[in-house]
């Protein structure tokens, strides 16, 4: 009898220390997209993944610049890497724009990424005449015009 008990314990030990591990995979229908989002606006990228261990997402620029985080009017935070499964940008400009990878890993290869376009919106404005222009440009234009018949 006690012979067949320590068999059984040596069993019910070695089946404890078994751990099923899945690698990482990210989940699409909860993940973000490209995105178009105004001059001076604010984006949220989304990834999530699923896998055991529970996977870690890194927020990296597809091009190696730093993710420019801003907290507050005033104070900005940059780095290359941000963890998380959501990243905010706000107050959003031109140098913001570009490819942003989602990374998730958990230690079972392999690492699996997702890449998402942040893209600048532009509002078209039209004249009278017809002119259509980005709404940036035509400030721009004007600008220049008022100054040249300031000096007239």
């Amino acid at each position: 009898m006690c012979g067949h008990s320590s068999i059984a314990s040596n069993v019910t030990v070695e089946t404890a220390m078994l751990e099923v591990v899945i690698p990482p995979d990210i989940i699409n229908e909860e993940t973000s997209g490209d995105m178009m989002v105004p001059e001076g606006g604010s984006a949220k990228l989304v990834c999530r993944a699923r896998g055991h261990p529970k996977p870690k997402i890194t927020w990296r620029r597809e091009d190696g610049r730093e993710i420019i985080a801003r907290n507050g009017a005033h104070q900005k935070t940059k780095a290359l890497a941000v963890e998380g499964e959501m990243l905010t940008l706000s107050k959003v400009t031109r140098s913001e724009m570009g490819a942003y990878m989602c990374i998730a890993s958990n230690g079972v290869p392999p690492s699996v990424s997702k890449r998402m376009k942040l893209q600048l919106s532009y509002e078209q404005i039209c004249t009278l005449w017809g002119d259509c222009a980005r709404k940036d440009v035509r400030f721009k234009y004007f600008h220049a015009k008022d100054f040249v018949h300031s000096h007239h």
